[in-house]
């Protein structure tokens, strides 16, 4: 793996994947290992998650999942005047904005499709990716694109005494959600008899 001052034929200037399979892989007690590399040819790792390993290494990388940018004969993209490389763009932009039509929870077996599609309508080199013993069924989150839409804010002149819905952002539990949704309830349940519904679902 080249680094910035890689010279070819030194090994000592440049990261042999080797190395990082060893640490990640097969020294850490983790049950779940997740590798994303950005780089050119780095379909190449996903040749070497057991490779040479015995049987105890090949129990060690059980539960792993590895995402590459590239095929092993691909270079990666990165655009001249982009913050961020086509690859490191288009997945940071699936967790912020969600997987339109995907599960409500991420995770990186749905993460790796939607990428795969998205890059090859771009014309963008095709991620690649190698999942063992579920490791694609890690979640990473919730789906952005999955969440209620955001609620509409009083009209200009409505009745200040009514309270807005809470934001869904700012609910984490779904104790929270009922104890912010309470007193909703209760201002409008003189004129929303649906409200009491809504709260006991």
């Amino acid at each position: 793996m080249a680094l910035a001052h890689t010279e070819f034929g030194r090994i000592e200037t440049g990261l042999p994947y080797d190395w990082v399979r060893q640490v990640l892989l097969l020294d850490s007690r983790a049950e779940r290992h997740v590798v994303i590399l950005d780089c050119c040819y780095s379909g190449l790792a996903l040749g070497r998650m057991s490779a040479g390993a015995g049987l105890a290494d090949q129990a060690a990388v059980e539960g792993s999942f590895l995402l590459a940018a590239a095929a092993e004969t691909r270079t990666a993209l990165a655009s001249v005047g982009e913050t961020y490389t086509a690859f490191t763009g288009a997945l940071l932009e699936a967790l912020r904005r969600g997987v339109p039509g995907g599960p409500a929870l991420v995770d990186l077996g749905a993460l790796y499709r939607h990428l795969r599609l998205t890059m090859e309508a771009r014309g963008h080199p095709v991620p690649q990716a190698r999942d063992r013993n579920s490791g694609a069924r890690v979640v990473l989150g919730r789906n952005q694109a999955d969440l209620p839409a955001a609620p509409v804010t009083a009209a200009a002149g409505a009745d200040v005494g009514e309270r807005r819905w809470p934001d869904p952002h700012a609910i984490r539990t779904v104790t929270g959600f009922f104890t912010a949704l309470g007193p909703v309830v209760k201002c409008h349940a003189h004129i929303r008899s649906d409200a009491r519904v809504m709260a006991a679902s």
